[in-house]
């Protein structure tokens, strides 16, 4: 006759005396062999021996305690006091500038505060909300909210945060541009959608949703005649409609801007326009404004629209150029591959478009063609027929040609530029060098960190050193 199986329980786990035995065992073998120690080198060597030992002892107390912090915060997240949401509780959306700022992304935290004993908010606490408690919140904008936040797959730390498998939904995360544009507004329709002010004790300021037009940025040019300098500054506008006038700030006044949304002063979020305007706006938030010599500045302007995504420019009167559209001619330029190592007998091939005799390659990243006007000719940008260029193209394929990527396209100043206007520091031996301006086109001006002092240096020069 079978006995019934007596109750019993498992661990993965060792019983505290195995702990306790090592740290004596570990203590015994220190003492042993300090009191054996002679006279000469030994006292260095067993002074490394004791510090491995140490190591073999804390190691293991170390993963105990996070590992028992896990288990808890685990415990208090699957208790039945956490996973209900029916009341007293409610969701925060707090938005951090600095991840914000740095990743392009809207990169926001989902937190959550209750209701003290006096019937004050508490202050927020952020931890990953169990997937259970999801259809008690109060309020199915939050629903809404966290589902679609869930569908995110831009975390702070891809992969990390998804190991967790479907037991809880994430606190944290960085949205693309085109989820900004769907989520900011609901969560600020909520009155939950909030920004900490600088400060430790600061309180958190409630964010408004703006759906009057989209901003988008501006690069100014304005002569200083006291220096004969061109004095370059960002801008935020945002055009006028029927019943509100343009609006205007200054880069280094807006509290944030993602590549998809823009946090004024006043806490109002909006829209916002990009179109390559965030390495100017990181450079210009760090120095405030750039310089140009005047002599230089038609040469300036035209290296700006070489760039792959030209910013709006706001010019003076005797900078300004006129836009036009040609229709483009395509050339083909078929040779032998220069591969030798290729096994296939395969030709290359340059799709070219002739603008009125000036040629641009298909591969060719930017919007147009900047005629700087020489000999008196007015100046004029060649704007790229984009479509008819995709025609072209098309009737290639069926062919057989194939579209490879040319990742050299971008002219050489035009690569050092973009590192330089940034304002991406320099070191050259021990000392840091920010960049303020330029001299000529061929040279920029820096200003030494140590000394504030003033030092050039050429474009060839600054290739070496900030391209890594």
């Amino acid at each position: 006759m079978s006995s019934a199986p007596k109750n019993s329980s498992s661990t993965d786990r060792l019983p505290p005396l195995i702990y306790v035995a090592l740290v004596g065992f570990v203590a015994w073998m220190v003492l042993a062999a300090w009191g054996f120690a002679g006279p000469g080198y030994a006292d260095v060597a067993l002074t490394v021996v004791t510090g491995f030992l140490a190591l073999v002892v804390a190691i293991p107390f170390i993963l105990w305690r996070v590992g028992r912090a896990n288990r808890d915060g685990s415990a208090e997240e699957r208790s039945p006091d956490f996973d209900d949401w029916s009341s007293g509780r409610e969701l925060l959306y707090r938005i951090d500038p600095d991840f914000s700022r740095s990743s392009g992304k809207l990169s926001i935290e989902v937190g959550y505060r209750e209701r003290t004993m006096n019937g004050e908010w508490g202050k927020m606490k952020s931890r990953r909300i169990p997937t259970s408690a999801l259809s008690t919140l109060k309020d199915p904008a939050d629903q809404q909210i966290l589902a679609m936040l869930s569908g995110a797959r831009d975390g702070y730390w891809p992969g990390y945060e998804y190991s967790y498998g479907g037991d809880s939904v994430s606190n944290r995360f960085a949205l693309p541009t085109a989820l900004q544009h769907l989520v900011m507004p609901l969560m600020c329709a909520t009155g939950r959608c909030v920004w900490r002010l600088p400060g430790k004790n600061a309180e958190l300021q409630v964010i408004r949703w703006d759906d009057e037009g989209a901003w988008h940025f501006t690069l100014s040019l304005q002569l200083d005649e006291a220096t004969q300098e061109y004095v370059l500054r960002g801008f935020l506008r945002r055009a006028a409609e029927e019943m509100r006038p343009a609006e205007e700030m200054e880069v280094a006044s807006a509290m944030l801007a993602t590549e998809g949304i823009v946090l004024g002063p006043d806490l109002r979020a909006a829209r916002f326009d990009s179109h390559g305007a965030r390495i100017w706006i990181d450079a210009l938030r760090k120095s405030g404004e750039f310089r140009i010599p005047a002599a230089d500045s038609n040469e300036f302007v035209a290296h700006l629209l070489e760039l792959p995504t030209p910013p709006r420019l706001d010019l003076p009167k005797e900078l300004q150029f006129e836009r036009i559209h040609l229709p483009p001619t395509p050339h083909l330029i078929v040779r032998k591959s220069g591969q030798a190592y290729s096994s296939r007998s395969n030709l290359e091939v340059d799709l070219l478009f002739d603008y009125h005799g000036v040629s641009i390659s298909s591969s060719d990243r930017r919007e147009g063609i900047y005629d700087r006007g020489h000999n008196g000719q007015a100046r004029r940008f060649v704007e790229r027929d984009v479509e008819g260029e995709k025609s072209a193209i098309q009737l290639l394929k069926p062919l057989g040609f194939r579209t490879t990527r040319d990742y050299n396209d971008n002219p050489k100043l035009t690569r050092v530029f973009m590192q330089a206007i940034s304002g991406r520091k320099l070191q050259l031996d021990q000392d840091w060098y920010t960049p303020t301006g330029m001299q000529g086109w061929s040279h920029v001006i820096f200003r030494r960190d140590r000394d504030k002092t003033r030092h050039t240096f050429s474009l060839d020069f600054l290739l070496n050193h900030l391209e890594g």
